[in-house]
């Protein structure tokens, strides 16, 4: 994966960095997964034209050979650290190898330019230590085979930093983890996946207690079963916008229950959060078709979607990233000429609205918002004033005429009535379609219109020599 540095520093402003898993050899020299693999890194100055060290600084621990390493992911902080992630199952290390390292997830922090390692990389990576916040993690792999139609479901850890000024260096991972049903008649009689995000306050050195994102009631099968229904969240997506909300995407198969089989049709589901990951806002559906992995070609044919979903955050917007099954037909040997990869790449945008530009927090956009950016508006290419990063919207380290179009676009004049995030509205072919006109009560008479701002702004820059730009 790439992760471009989004800084207008212009010593950062160029920087790319890549982050891979490499596959370990079998004994005939052949790329196996089973064989395990490690994680690599990669770094360039020159927009991706080049990148060093040539064959890339290994990440992950060089102990055992055999160890399953997997979906790494970064981030980039304000301050130009990197934070690398990655699956690994369970191994021992030290000398000699008796220190267990449960499976979970890895990380490292890169600084000066990716030369320099935090933990250095001849010892063992910093872990998140689940079994100490009080949380039982397991791989939500064992739900392929048993419960879904799904060829693989693995952990894709999904790590962001927080560039917004009350939060700036807050970490947080977005992961699934799996859970079974305990103490009915033959033991385990199934299990579901859930969504959770992990945070870390202080730049990954402690971590909080994990915070399940996904909200759905638990749904039980009707009698004599009695038993709970296994429903699914998977493969989440994570990452924070200019104004410091956290935004999680995943797949989910809440609104397929069948009972007698497990669900497996999905959906595509959103939620964000406005204080750090503590808590997060309802979910909603992203997705106007659900996605059906059935295989009809016969028993233990499964459908691969891929192990990967993506996320896109820019001033109040996010954008899900994800595989769509709406248009696949296992009938069509098209659809079948790559083994069991299925599906087309779809994108949604979500509008939250709660947050910067609603600088006061009260549900609107409004003359009292202006006046908040008005006072930290300094122009193209000056940094924004102590307590002014709020009113940099599309995170370029200013406060600018771009800024200002973002605050134009969202207002909605005075009223008291709070709107909940936006999707795409439904109906046309795919998912990513016009935004939903925002309901409720319209602006309070007498209040500024986008357009007097403009010249309200202007005059302002004018009276205190502000480049208006």
């Amino acid at each position: 994966m790439l992760v471009a540095d989004p800084s207008t520093d212009p010593t950062r402003m160029n920087r790319v960095y890549a982050c891979w898993r490499r596959l370990n050899l079998d004994i005939n020299g052949n790329f196996e997964p089973e064989y395990g693999g490690e994680a690599y890194f990669k770094y360039s100055d020159d927009g991706g034209q080049t990148f060093n060290p040539p064959q890339g600084d290994q990440l992950s621990y060089d102990d055992s050979w055999a160890t399953l390493t997997a979906y790494v992911d970064a981030a980039v902080a304000r301050d130009g650290r990197l934070y690398a992630i990655w699956y690994n199952d369970a191994y021992f290390y030290g000398d000699p190898p008796n220190i267990l390292r449960p499976e979970g997830f890895e990380y490292r922090v890169i600084s000066n330019a990716g030369t320099t390692f935090n933990p250095p990389l001849d010892q063992v990576p910093s872990y998140i230590n689940f079994e100490a916040l009080g949380f039982t993690f397991a791989s939500v792999n064992g739900l392929t085979s048993a419960f879904t139609h799904f060829n693989i479901i693995k952990d894709q850890p999904s790590i962001a930093v927080d560039w917004s000024e009350e939060r700036e260096g807050w970490v947080y991972v977005a992961f699934a983890s799996e859970r079974y049903w305990e103490g009915q008649p033959g033991g385990d009689n199934g299990g579901e996946s859930d969504v959770y995000v992990v945070r870390s306050q202080d730049g990954g050195q402690n971590w909080d207690p994990p915070v399940k994102v996904n909200d759905d009631p638990q749904v039980w099968e009707p009698p004599p079963n009695n038993l709970p229904y296994d429903v699914h969240q998977f493969m989440p997506c994570l990452r924070t916008d200019t104004g410091g909300r956290v935004g999680v995407s995943w797949y989910d198969t809440r609104d397929h229950v069948e009972f007698g089989w497990n669900s497996t049709n999905y959906h595509i589901y959103f939620a964000y959060s406005i204080d750090g990951a503590a808590t997060f806002e309802e979910n909603f559906r992203v997705t106007c078709n659900q996605s059906d992995p059935f295989d009809p070609r016969g028993p233990g044919e499964r459908v691969d979607i891929g192990d990967y979903s993506g996320m896109g955050a820019y001033g109040r917007w996010f954008v899900p990233v994800f595989t769509s099954l709406e248009r696949y037909n296992p009938a069509n040997p098209d659809h079948n000429r790559w083994s069991n990869l299925a599906g087309d790449i779809f994108t949604a945008t979500v509008e939250v609205k709660q947050g910067p530009p609603d600088f006061d927090f009260d549900c609107d956009v409004d003359g009292e918002d202006f006046g908040t950016f008005q006072l930290c508006f300094g122009g193209s290419g000056v940094p924004p004033a102590p307590g002014c990063r709020k009113a940099d919207l599309d995170g370029d380290n200013d406060v600018d005429l771009a800024d200002f179009l973002i605050l134009q676009n969202a207002y909605t004049g005075s009223h008291n009535q709070c709107a909940e995030a936006q999707g795409p509205t439904c109906g046309g072919e795919g998912e990513s379609g016009p935004q939903a006109a925002p309901e409720g009560p319209g602006p309070v008479p007498g209040d500024p219109e986008p357009e007097e701002w403009y010249w309200m702004l202007y005059e302002y820059c004018r009276a205190n020599n502000i480049p208006f730009s």
